[in-house]
């Protein structure tokens, strides 16, 4: 009778140790469950990831291409500024303003302003708020500094000569992600004085500005 028993226990345990063997078996690791979320959340996150990184990276390049397009258009003004203030006519100081403003490169690209005269003060041309090199007088007031384009400066006046450009940086978002967007616009100036007799050309911030006959 108790042999039968014992036979009976080994035999129904065997059973329940071979069932919990195979539901086991079955259920799969907590490493593996934990290594395939882990490996969604990252097929996931990237396009986020990379969409931020290019936009980043399109930052920099706005930035790069302010910094660069500033100062060559400050070499531009100041070249142009002493040309004109120590006695060169304003075709040559809007050839020498050309000339320093090409020697930079902005972004690894050259880009070049134009000389184009027209028939305002100078030699001005109209609109005279998008020439790209304005020739003028700048005084000094209580208010700061006033550049005139339309007056011509003589004896100790400041010669005066604005530079400004606009140029277009290619977004990277439009080449890697394949949006359609638009170039970015980077606009910037600068006003060199040359002040007589002896200079020498100076960077200056306007505080008014004056063009009148050429708007």
């Amino acid at each position: 009778m108790l042999s039968s028993l014992s036979s009976r226990n080994v035999a129904a345990y065997g059973l329940r140790s071979r069932s919990l063997a195979a539901s086991n078996s079955l259920a799969p690791p907590v490493h593996s469950t934990r290594s395939g979320i882990a490996t969604i959340w990252v097929l996931v996150s990237m396009p986020v990831m990379l969409t931020l990184l290019v936009m980043l990276v399109d930052a920099g390049n706005l930035w790069v291409a302010r910094v660069e397009l500033k100062n060559a258009l400050d070499a531009g003004a100041l070249s142009g500024a002493k040309t004109w203030g120590e006695g060169g006519s304003t075709q040559q100081s809007r050839l020498d303003a050309q000339d320093a403003f090409n020697t930079n490169t902005i972004l690894g690209i050259q880009y070049s302003i134009s000389t184009a005269v027209g028939g305002c003060s100078n030699g001005n041309t109209s609109p005279s708020a998008t020439t790209e090199i304005l020739l003028g007088r700048i005084t000094t007031g209580a208010n700061g500094f006033t550049f005139d384009c339309d007056a011509t400066p003589t004896g100790v006046e400041s010669f005066a000569v604005r530079t400004r450009k606009t140029i277009s940086v290619p977004s990277v978002a439009s080449t890697f992600l394949g949006l359609s967007l638009n170039p970015y616009q980077v606009t910037s100036q600068s006003y060199s004085r040359y002040a007589r007799p002896s200079g020498p050309p100076q960077l200056v911030h306007i505080n008014t500005y004056t063009c009148t006959t050429c708007p």
